[in-house]
């Protein structure tokens, strides 16, 4: 246990630095999610002052090789996924965020340019601010079932993409 560079308490996972209370099953569990990807993990942090910070959250991207098609059919999509994600996670305890990431661009003679979608996202905050120093058990329940509810939406994902007619990929090596 060391405190990194933010005087946040961390250790070493695999190659990464990750908080120090987050718990290993968690961590290999949402890397070995098929067209999720692990993004970012924060245990949410009483040191600092504003809530956001405070928050325990999860954020994950479909996966490189899943983007294209998800993207393509982005219109047909939405409200399926929007559906599985309410399924799939009681939103009592989150804020979710479903994120298409474009680009538009502004040049001198104001043309535009607007990109293709680049990355879907989906981020899961913890709906209320850690109020302990101390890792309660409140926030490592919301890991528990966070854990589980990324691993079901997951599932639902690869349906997805399978209904879209995508060949399912071979399980990807992991990052750890």
């Amino acid at each position: 246990m060391k405190p990194n560079q933010a005087g946040k308490l961390s250790r070493t996972w695999g190659k990464f630095e990750v908080d120090y209370n987050l718990e290993d099953s968690w961590l290999m569990a949402l890397n070995q999610l098929h067209v999720l990807d692990l993004r970012n993990i924060c245990e949410g942090h009483l040191a600092k002052v504003d809530p956001d910070s405070r928050r325990a959250n999860i954020t994950v991207v479909v996966y490189e090789a899943y983007q294209e098609l998800f993207l393509r059919h982005w219109n047909e999509i939405q409200e399926p996924v929007i559906a599985a994600l309410q399924s799939c996670f009681n939103t009592e305890n989150y804020y979710l965020r479903y994120i298409a990431e474009r680009q538009l661009f502004l040049t001198p003679g104001k043309k535009l340019h607007i990109d293709r979608f680049t990355s879907l996202f989906i981020q899961a905050d913890k709906r209320h601010a850690r109020k302990k120093a101390e890792f309660d058990q409140e926030t490592r329940q919301w890991f528990e079932s966070s854990v589980d509810a990324f691993q079901r939406f997951d599932y639902m994902m690869l349906g997805f993409y399978d209904l879209m007619g995508g060949e399912i990929k071979a399980k990807r090596r992991r990052r750890i």
